[in-house]
């Protein structure tokens, strides 16, 4: 993993350069700047949208998952197509495809987080309705009754 980190920035040079020498040193720039100003007016869209959708959901009482899972893919292509390379953008494309959207998912996020329903520690309810069940475990306080110790007793209570 350590490698991957060391040599990803590398990587996205030696794409930038290859593209580079292939075209020209213009091309190259305006690949960057095109993926830039792309990459900035999606996640611009991604937000409004999740805005949208947030506010749908306070006002219906129910939240839809999968409505922000495709908001925050959108969100991650934009931040992809931000970081100047190729290898960037050819995972924001993989990103974007829907099918491979959902192997993504799968891959990366935690066991039953985007599967059976649970998401992010809400598992909606299977009752038909739209609501949200929040899973945990409680314990029930109650009210401890204090005894004051009487005026005559040698013994305090216990």
């Amino acid at each position: 993993m350590r490698w991957i980190v060391f040599l990803y920035p590398w990587l996205e040079l030696w794409s930038l350069l290859a593209l580079g020498s292939r075209t020209s040193a213009g091309i190259a720039l305006l690949w960057v700047l095109g993926a830039g100003v792309l990459g900035v007016m999606l996640m611009r869209v991604a937000g409004a949208q999740t805005l949208g959708h947030l506010r749908a959901a306070q006002q219906q009482g129910s939240l839809q998952t999968h409505l922000l899972q495709d908001n925050v893919a959108l969100a991650i292509v934009g931040l992809l197509l931000l970081i100047p390379g190729m290898v960037s953008d050819a995972l924001a494309v993989l990103v974007l495809i829907r099918p491979l959207r959902g192997l993504i998912y799968r891959l990366f996020a935690p066991s039953g987080v985007f599967s059976g329903g649970v998401s992010g520690g809400f598992q909606h309810n299977q009752s038909g309705d739209d609501g949200v069940t929040l899973e945990g475990e409680y314990e029930q306080v109650g009210t401890r009754r204090v005894v004051p110790p009487s005026s005559g007793s040698e013994h305090p209570p216990e």
